[in-house]
C-alpha cells in the first residue's frame, strides 16, 4: 500500500498527459487499504478497553495529516512546482514503509507461527528444559470457513450513509453559503467555507486525541454513540435553516464536534463481533463500503440539490438518525467478543497434545507468565480474548506452556493449580 502510494506520487509528478495522470491516480486509490490495514492492526495489539482510546487516537493523527499536507503540499508546489510536491509526498510514502518494515511486527498468526516453533525451542534451550523437536509437532489445522455475522454487513451500510457527509459537506457548501449569504460573492463565500473547513479540522485533531477518551469513561459507549449522533442530527439541520452566515458556522462546529464523538463506534464493533480469523477481511470490507459512499455520495445528492438546496443538510440529518439508531442497537445486542475465553482464563493446547492436562490460569502465571504467553501467540490478544488463534501448531502451543511455566518456577510434569 505504501510503496503503490510513493509509485503513483511519483508517476504523477512526471506525467505529461491527462491519462497518465488518471492512471497514477488510480494506482493511488488502489493503494489505499492503509487505514483498514492500521485498525486491524491495533485490534491485533490491544485489549478491548485500550481499543476505543488508540482507534480515536488513530482518527486524531489522521485529521493532522489531512489539515497540514495541503499546506505544506502547497508550500512545495510554490517552492519548485508540481514535481516537488508529489516526489515529497512519495518520499513520505517510503518513509512509511521503512519505519512499517522495521518497526511493526507481524501478527498474523499462520506467518507468526512459521517461526515460533523455532522461537520457542531455542527458548526452552537456553532454560535448560527439554524442546519438543519440530518433526514431533502435530501438522496445522486446515481452515475452517467463518462467515462475518450478519450485523457486520448491517454496520457496512450503516458507514455507507455516514462515511460521505465530509465529502458531501465539501462538495456543497462552498457553492451554498456564497448564494445563500453573500449574492454569488465567490470571496466572501470562500473564506466562510474555509473557516468551516478549519472548524472541521480542529474537531477532527483534538476531540480524538483529548476528549473522547474521558467523555467515553464518563458517558459509557453507548451513550456515547446517542450524544454523538444527536449533535450530528442538530448540527445539519441548523446548517440548512441557517439564515445567517455565523449560524452557518456555529451549526458546523455542532456537528463536526459530534461526528468525532460516535467516529470510531464502527471499526470499535466491528473489532468486537468479527471472527478474529476475519477480522483483517472485514476492515477492509469496511474501507471499500466507505469508499463507495464518498465517490457515489456526491453524485447522488446533486439532483437534490438542484431541486432544494438546504435540502442537502436535511437529507444528511435524517441519514445520520438512521446511522445512530442502527449503531446503537448493534451495540446493545452484540455480544462482548466472538468465541471469548471464560475470565482470567488462558486456553490450554487441545487434547492430545504434549501439555493438555495443565490448566494454566493468569492468576496463576502472574503478569510475566501472561505477557510471555501473548508474545508467542501470533497476536497480543488472541490468548486472552479468543483463547488461541485457528491453526496454531499443538507443538508450538507445548512448549508455549513449558516455557510460560518455566518462567514462573513451576514444573509442567503435574497440572498448574
Amino acid at each position: 500500500s505504501t510503496l503503490g502510494s510513493a509509485g503513483s506520487a511519483a508517476l504523477l509528478a512526471y506525467s505529461s498527459t491527462l491519462p497518465i495522470a488518471a492512471a497514477a491516480r488510480i494506482v493511488n486509490g488502489l493503494s489505499g487499504g492503509t487505514g483498514g490495514i492500521a485498525n486491524t492492526y491495533l485490534v491485533d495489539v490491544t485489549t478491548v478497553e485500550e481499543r476505543p482510546g488508540y482507534m480515536s487516537k488513530l482518527t486524531a493523527f489522521v485529521g493532522i495529516g489531512l489539515a497540514v499536507g495541503p499546506i505544506v503540499g502547497g508550500w512545495l508546489f510554490a517552492l519548485g512546482g508540481v514535481e516537488v510536491a508529489c516526489l515529497s509526498a512519495a518520499g513520505v510514502s517510503v518513509v512509511n514503509f521503512v519505519f512499517i518494515f522495521l518497526f511493526i511486527k507481524e501478527t498474523n498468526p499462520s506467518v507468526v507461527s512459521g517461526n515460533a516453533a523455532a522461537e520457542a525451542e531455542a527458548a526452552a534451550a537456553a532454560e535448560g528444559g527439554e524442546a519438543v523437536p519440530a518433526a514431533t509437532q502435530a501438522p496445522a489445522a486446515p481452515p475452517s470457513r467463518t462467515k462475518l455475522p450478519l450485523k457486520i454487513w448491517v454496520l457496512f451500510m450503516a458507514s455507507f450513509f455516514q462515511s460521505p457527509i465530509f465529502v458531501v459537506f465539501d462538495t456543497f457548501s462552498n457553492l451554498y453559503v456564497t448564494e445563500r449569504f453573500y449574492d454569488g460573492d465567490e470571496a466572501k463565500g470562500t473564506a466562510l467555507f474555509s473557516h468551516c473547513m478549519a472548524i472541521i479540522g480542529v474537531c477532527l485533531f483534538f476531540v480524538p486525541l483529548f476528549i473522547y477518551k474521558p467523555f467515553l469513561g464518563r458517558v459509557g459507549f453507548n451513550a456515547s454513540i446517542i450524544i454523538g449522533s444527536a449533535f450530528v442530527i442538530v448540527g445539519m439541520l441548523i446548517n440548512g435553516f441557517a439564515t445567517k452566515d455565523w449560524m452557518f458556522m456555529a451549526a458546523t462546529v455542532v456537528w463536526a464536534f459530534g461526528f468525532q464523538l460516535s467516529g470510531p463506534v464502527v471499526p470499535i464493533l466491528i473489532s468486537k463481533m468479527a471472527p478474529p480469523g476475519m477480522i483483517g477481511s472485514a476492515f477492509g470490507l469496511f474501507t471499500s463500503f466507505g469508499n463507495a459512499s464518498r465517490v457515489i455520495g456526491p453524485a447522488a445528492m446533486t439532483p437534490l440539490y438542484n431541486w432544494f438546496h438546504p435540502s442537502v443538510f436535511y437529507f444528511l440529518s435524517v441519514s445520520m438518525a438512521i446511522v445512530g439508531t442502527i449503531l446503537f442497537w448493534v451495540s446493545v445486542t452484540a455480544p462482548d467478543s466472538p468465541a471469548q475465553a471464560p475470565a482470567g482464563q488462558i486456553s490450554a493446547p487441545s487434547e492430545g497434545s504434549p501439555c493438555s492436562s495443565a490448566s494454566v490460569s493468569s492468576s496463576t502465571v502472574g503478569s510475566r507468565g501472561a505477557n510471555f504467553a501473548r508474545s508467542y501467540s501470533g497476536t497480543a490478544s488472541s490468548m486472552v480474548a479468543y483463547g488461541g488463534m485457528p491453526n496454531q501448531l499443538d507443538g508450538i502451543n507445548a512448549l508455549l506452556w513449558q516455557n510460560t511455566a518455566r518462567r514462573v518456577g513451576r514444573s509442567t510434569s503435574a497440572p498448574l493449580q
